[in-house]
């Protein structure tokens, strides 16, 4: 599979992801509410404050897509995804998801406190969303650093972005063969012409 097959695969589901929730929160959980109010008509004051409480959770989810949008196209692209806007990127939705572990319990601290709360709600559910946000946060905050650590090792690798084992094969005159694209990238980031960094040496002999 090649990258721009990746690409294209990781927008589809993150199109598909975007569809799903959109219509989660923007019709079902409406749809639900409207329900709940006809069935128990004493809980018709909660339906607002719920749904505001569910679209600010959805906020952040959304807020996310873009992001993780910009990371998959990064994919198929020249500069490839270990870029320092791909760790920022990463850091933005470990904010996203740290954001949502915290707006969900305390939306349903304030409805318990109004008296809406839901007690399978508040001791079952209620933990696990927080653990799996913290968890999505955690886990994008170290992608974050190991996206930003390579990006600058291949900065330090110089502009001719050579990997630092290719380098060092051909510091210590080890390599037996050099790329036309390696030596175009070397001639360009040094400004340079081939004969500049080729030596012609005969075979010793035997």
């Amino acid at each position: 599979m090649n990258t721009k097959t990746m690409t294209t695969l990781l927008r589809v589901v993150l199109l598909a992801a975007a569809v799903l929730c959109g219509i989660f929160f923007l019709w079902f959980l409406p749809s639900y509410g409207q329900e709940v109010q006809q069935a128990d008509p004493e809980f018709t004051w909660a339906y607002w404050p719920c749904l505001i409480w569910a679209w600010l959770f959805a906020l952040p989810i959304f807020g996310a897509m873009l992001p993780c949008w910009r990371i998959f196209g990064s994919i198929s692209a020249p500069e490839g995804a270990f870029t320092r806007r791909n760790a920022r990127d990463m850091r933005s939705i470990s904010r996203l998801a740290f954001a949502d572990a915290l707006i969900f319990p305390a939306g349903m601290f304030v409805l318990a406190f109004m008296g809406a709360g839901s007690a399978p709600l508040t001791i079952i559910i209620t933990p696990m969303v927080i653990f799996c946000c913290a968890a999505v946060g955690i886990v994008c905050y170290v992608l974050s650093r190991l996206i930003g650590d390579a990006a600058a090792l291949r900065e330090e690798n110089g502009p001719a972005n050579v990997t630092m084992a290719n380098l060092s094969i051909l510091k210590t005159g080890k390599a037996k063969a050099v790329r036309v694209e390696t030596l175009n990238k070397l001639c360009h980031a040094l400004d340079c012409q081939p004969g500049d960094l080729l030596e012609y040496r005969p075979d010793e002999e035997a």
